[in-house]
């Protein structure tokens, strides 16, 4: 097998964060009465969303990331890094990238529930 480029894991990083967003959109909905608060985060999904479709004038979506430094005794302050979404979500879980390139579903899901996770817990910035 030829090694995957940068455009095919991108797409699939993408993909696999729609399907992230659709699935976090309709558990955000189907409860038995979605309050405001929830139509608000999934109005944020969408836009996250539209940025990764790379539509209108939206950036892709960034996580900022605090680097250590080399050496936390010298008293320097960690380097805040700014990184893609979809980049982000390949380096998390390369590990099934290219089971998943393969159509492997255990692979394809592992991307999605990781793509779940860091919708949850990570600081999107859209810009």
């Amino acid at each position: 097998m030829t090694q995957p480029n940068d455009i095919e894991v991108r797409n699939l990083a993408n993909a696999s964060l729609h399907k992230s967003i659709c699935q976090q959109a309709i558990r955000l909905l189907s409860g038995e009465a979605p309050s405001l608060d929830h139509y608000r985060l999934v109005e944020r999904l969408m836009r996250i969303a539209i940025a990764l479709a790379g539509v209108g004038s939206a950036r892709a979506p960034r996580v900022k990331i605090h680097k250590m430094p080399a050496d936390p005794a010298a008293g320097v302050l960690p380097e805040i890094v700014s990184i893609d979404l979809a980049d982000l979500l390949a380096s998390r879980a390369s590990a099934y990238v290219p089971g998943a390139l393969r159509g492997e579903p255990e692979a394809l899901l592992a991307l999605v529930r990781e793509g779940m996770h860091l919708l949850q817990t990570e600081e999107i910035q859209l810009g």
